[in-house]
């Protein structure tokens, strides 16, 4: 079942990417009538969070997840992820920052920030955005 909403209003186009919420949400663009075939694009929206997973009466574990807005809610990528941002660089680029911890504390090991026993790891990427003019 998709989750976008199409309808065509005389000569324009308006699709809304979260049909929950009132209003179109999307993008739109105006189709001249004298074309015999115009192009329609994907739009895809991501969303990805970091949740807690309680499990079982275990030890809470972070978890990444990704929705894709199709209907199956989000769906877990990775566990033991404690962070993800994306942060704009500019116009053209993007910082993206992963921080992850292990799967089980180190009794011989006290985080400075947190006080548990948890080893963390932030990995980070610079990325160029393709198709971005300045």
């Amino acid at each position: 079942m998709s989750r976008l909403n199409v309808h065509f209003f005389q000569r324009l186009l308006r699709v809304s990417t979260n049909p929950d919420q009132p209003g179109n949400q999307g993008v739109h663009w105006a189709y001249p009538p004298d074309r015999l075939l115009n192009t329609v694009e994907l739009i895809t929206v991501l969303t990805y969070k970091v949740v807690i997973d309680k499990g079982n009466g275990g030890t809470p574990t972070p978890v990444l997840k990704r929705d894709t807005h199709t209907g199956g809610g989000a769906q877990p990528l990775a566990e033991y992820i404690e962070d993800l941002r994306f942060e704009a660089i500019g116009e053209t680029a993007l910082k993206i920052s992963l921080t992850a911890r292990t799967a089980n504390p180190d009794p011989n090991y006290l985080h400075p920030q947190k006080k548990d026993r948890y080893r963390r790891l932030t990995l980070t990427s610079h990325v160029k955005l393709r198709g971005i003019r300045s």
